[in-house]
């Protein structure tokens, strides 16, 4: 049997992700909210819905919880900072000062700074996580699940 690139990147991913699973001990709770959240950004909302659902009612340790939050506010800013930009793409052919009603640059100049704003928020959670390995994984899935 011949595995494909795709097969062996998946089933290296699965293995890291047991590993980082044991390696701190977070229970079935924590790891399908933590997947809900990560994904895209219908999942991110039902995950972020549940979570505030459960939270303190003792299905989830305060660790858990705690670093769930974080994952939700990273994942938050990364959802804010897409749609900006996305936002700004759409309309990359028009300069602001050019056959742009006032309108539309207002529109534009407060999407720039929604990119800004999410992007520093972004920041904010990953310096909070203390870039460990852990956190440095949940960045790059949340990048990796919403790619557009």
């Amino acid at each position: 049997m011949k595995l494909t690139n795709k097969q062996i990147k998946r089933m290296i991913k699965e293995e890291l992700d047991d590993l980082l699973n044991r390696s701190y001990n977070f229970g079935p709770y924590f790891q399908k909210l933590k997947r809900l959240i990560i994904e895209d950004l219908e999942s991110y909302n039902q995950g972020v819905e549940l979570f505030h659902t459960i939270k303190g009612s003792g299905m989830l340790s305060p660790e858990e919880e705690e670093i769930l939050q974080k994952v939700s506010d990273y994942a938050s800013a990364f959802h804010k900072h897409k749609a900006a930009k996305d936002y700004l793409l759409s309309i990359k052919d028009f300069h602001p000062a050019m056959s742009m009603k006032r309108e539309e640059i207002t529109q534009w100049k407060q999407a720039s700074k929604e990119v800004e704003e999410a992007k520093a928020a972004m920041d904010r959670v990953l310096n909070a996580f203390k870039y460990d390995r852990f956190s440095a994984t949940i960045a790059r899935e949340i990048r990796k699940n919403n790619k557009g």
